[in-house]
């Protein structure tokens, strides 16, 4: 069955259910995770021309969001870098910042770094992002280390209140050598910890200070193809 909550109006255009976008405990939240069918780019884009219309008045009711941001969970659909990069741009121009990105089991590779690369660069000081869950798509080692790179160089990691590190889920991704990927990182001076002794990139890693990234889960790859969510064909887009 379609999904219920969108509908397509008489002007072709879709329509989108209000539960999609809400504020709860203090942050926008936009959950479209796990659409049926599953949320290609073209949907996500349209979706976000409906959103640039609808923030003004989210941020006119609750002006607080602009400092306690926005939750995305786009999981287990099959969008690309094309759509997240927009969602990006339109929280960006109602200065409303990204605290958590979920968008796992989609078709996402090393083109969406650059969009990443360039909010961690960007994003508010007082407001950086804590948590990026990208695992189960197609990024390669070389995307993954530009990443890792981008968030021990970009000044916001450990954060500045909490000293907390960047949490970024990487596994089941295109990385085939994931423990060189890491010794790489120990050699620019990037402090990853993977939550686990002796398997860090610094061999006295506590897994609390001074670390930039926190990687759980990451030496569980996959290289055997596209990824896409659960029981979809990867490729058809």
């Amino acid at each position: 069955p379609a999904d219920e909550e969108f509908a397509e109006g008489l002007d072709g255009e879709l329509s989108w259910d209000e539960r999609v976008v809400v504020v709860r405990q203090g942050q926008v939240q936009i959950e479209l995770q796990g659409r049926n069918p599953p949320m290609v780019d073209a949907t996500l884009l349209r979706f976000c021309d409906w959103l640039d219309e609808q923030m003004p008045l989210v941020v006119e009711n609750f002006p607080y969001v602009r400092k306690s941001g926005a939750y995305l969970d786009l999981s287990d659909n099959v969008i690309g870098p094309e759509g997240l990069d927009k969602l990006f741009t339109v929280l960006r121009s109602h200065r409303v910042p990204c605290v958590v990105l979920k968008a796992y089991r989609n078709l996402l590779d090393d083109s969406i770094v650059d969009t990443l690369i360039e909010y961690l660069y960007t994003q508010p000081e007082s407001f950086p992002i804590h948590g990026i869950h990208i695992s189960h798509n197609n990024i390669t080692e070389k995307g993954a280390l530009r990443l890792i790179r981008a968030a021990a160089q970009c000044g916001h990691y450990p954060r500045l209140t909490t000293r907390l590190p960047l949490w970024l889920r990487l596994e089941c991704n295109m990385i085939s050598n994931p423990q060189k990927l890491v010794a790489d990182c120990l050699q620019e001076n990037f402090n990853v910890c993977l939550m686990g002794d002796g398997l860090c990139s610094r061999r006295n890693c506590n897994h609390y200070s001074g670390v930039h990234v926190q990687l759980p889960y990451f030496f569980h790859q996959h290289s055997r193809g596209p990824k896409g969510p659960q029981g979809y064909d990867a490729a058809a887009r």
